[in-house]
């Protein structure tokens, strides 16, 4: 019994370990997805974008605008 228990033991790790892995798979996609959709945003006329596309392209436009001004000051501080 107590072999019995320990196999399905390590099956149930096997398994969650699989899990994970595929989660962590997935949020990949999923980035990957996004990323892939802000690209096509971009080719796109602001008027024709929907607001989850809006609000990636916001996302992205503050990152850059973050980016630029730590950028300038770095360039200033030389």
């Amino acid at each position: 019994m107590e072999a019995y228990l320990k196999e399905l033991n390590a099956q149930l790790t096997s398994k969650l370990c699989q899990l994970e892995m595929e989660k962590k798979r997935g949020e990949e996609l999923d980035q990957v997805m996004r990323a892939s959709q802000l690209q096509n945003s971009w080719e796109a006329p602001i008027e024709q974008l929907n607001m989850e596309q809006l609000k990636v392209a916001k996302t992205a436009l503050h990152g850059l605008k973050k980016a630029i001004n730590k950028e300038t000051q770095i360039c200033i501080n030389l």
